[in-house]
């Protein structure tokens, strides 16, 4: 693997986090707008705003990941060009990358829905009926496990998806 290759990757995978973290916090203000909290509105459509430009970097990020490489000369200066990772391709960089971030948002999200469900199901049998737990923290971190799911069990063909035939480097 060329050390041009190594910086492109790091490069995507920052648009890519980018992107995933901007369409979870518009996912949020989805929920908002589903559960009807209208005092936040006009205090999240900024948020969306932002969040727009977000996710436009960070797909700026991830096709031209190879343009900034060039432009800002992050591969030169050094004294070997390849580094020595033997059998490791970009694709399997891009592969540990998404399972890592999938991992993160499955084991950020799963202790909350565990504790909301055994809370809602003690509330359920007691005589106090007290919710701590909203329905949209309880839906939010439900959808964010569906997420950390997709990435996990799909983490190969969203690493196909990164690294383009023809750009991927035999060694």
């Amino acid at each position: 693997m060329y050390i041009k290759d190594l910086f492109t990757l790091f490069i995507k995978l920052t648009g890519f986090s980018t992107v995933l973290s901007s369409l979870l916090s518009l996912l949020n203000v989805g929920l908002v707008y589903l559960f009807g909290e209208q005092a936040y509105l006009k205090v999240m459509n900024i948020g969306v705003g932002q969040d727009m430009l977000f996710i436009l970097i960070g797909v700026l990020l991830m096709y031209y990941a190879d343009k900034l490489v060039s432009v800002f000369n992050l591969s030169k200066g050094f004294i070997d060009q390849t580094i020595a990772l033997e059998g490791i391709t970009s694709t399997d960089v891009i592969k540990i990358g998404v399972f890592i971030m999938g991992g993160y948002l499955l084991l950020d999200n799963l202790s909350f829905v565990v504790t909301a469900v055994i809370q809602r199901f003690s509330a359920s049998a007691s005589e106090s009926h007290i919710s701590i737990f909203t329905n949209y923290d309880l839906v939010k971190a439900g959808l964010n496990l569906v997420i950390a799911y997709i990435m996990l069990t799909n983490f190969s063909a969203i690493a196909k998806w990164f690294v383009q035939k023809g750009t991927e480097e035999k060694e």
